[in-house]
């Protein structure tokens, strides 16, 4: 968990375990912020501007070859 407070972005990156095409990960974000500079191993999280308190954010990875295959 890390604390971010506007402008500042976190960069995320993630890999797939025997991930034999290279397909990667698609992200998804829940709780507020956007995501940027996505790839199918790394994303950037920025946070929403008028955050007025504390929120939550959850960033998830899905493998792209078995969507079952989740990583928050």
């Amino acid at each position: 968990m890390d604390a971010v407070t506007p402008p500042q972005t976190v960069a995320i990156t993630a890999a797939v375990a025997h991930d034999a095409k290279s397909a990667g990960v698609t992200w998804t974000v829940s709780g507020g912020g956007t995501l940027s500079a996505q790839t199918t191993t790394s994303v950037s999280y920025n946070p929403p501007n008028s955050v007025t308190s504390t929120i939550t954010a959850t960033v998830t990875a899905t493998s792209v070859t078995d969507t079952t295959k989740t990583a928050t």
